[in-house]
């Protein structure tokens, strides 16, 4: 099988999805938390598979947009129940749900709409890296870097899935196009070229 632009970037953004989540079930210690954690990144991650589903569709943003307000509700929801388990959990939890909520938010909202969200996404970020570390600008600096790094790259390569699907298909309709103006031009040389040798017959 051929691995086309789409493929790829389909695949980097399940595996950006799927792949921050996973990171977070290496700190799970207890049973207690394993489940709450499954349980948390199911919410997360099915509404989000949905939006970035309708985002390769090349669907335009409208409407209310439910799975984003579900993934936005799982992502702040948890913290405090995962925070009450293992701070270190809900911590993870938190930076790296933002992380893909921001890339969401990108995908489902008009762009003029989802700066200023992804905005304030990555200073709640900033903030809570300040806090947790006690300060440490560097931390807190890594996480908002992350939500832009990551949410961009996200957007880029649904874009780039969209956009080189839509000239595979420009491309198929150039070539129907080109097909019928020759079956045209045939058509018209041919009963030109018929009608002309009827009429000498006819003369003769």
């Amino acid at each position: 099988m051929r691995i086309t632009p789409q493929h790829v970037a389909v695949g980097t953004v399940y595996v950006i999805a799927v792949g921050f989540t996973l990171v977070i079930f290496s700190l799970v210690r207890t049973p207690l938390e394993a489940v709450a954690l499954t349980a948390a990144a199911l919410a997360f991650l099915v509404p989000h598979l949905l939006v970035v589903r309708r985002a390769l569709r090349g669907r335009q943003p409208s409407g209310v947009p439910v799975a984003l307000i579900v993934e936005i509700a799982v992502t702040y929801g948890a913290i405090p129940v995962l925070s009450s388990l293992s701070p270190f959990l809900g911590y993870n939890w938190a930076s790296s749900m933002q992380t893909i909520l921001a890339s969401a938010v990108l995908l489902r909202l008009r762009l003029k709409a989802a700066v200023p969200v992804v905005a304030v996404i990555g200073v709640v970020d900033l903030g809570m890296g300040l806090v947790v570390s006690g300060g440490s600008v560097p931390l807190a600096m890594y996480n908002l870097v992350t939500v832009v790094v990551t949410s961009g790259v996200t957007y880029g390569a649904v874009r780039l899935a969209v956009v080189s699907r839509q000239l595979a298909e420009a491309r198929m309709e150039l070539a129907e196009a080109a097909v019928l103006r020759d079956r045209d031009r045939i058509a018209r040389d041919l009963h030109d070229g018929l009608g002309s040798s009827l009429t000498a017959i006819a003369l003769k």
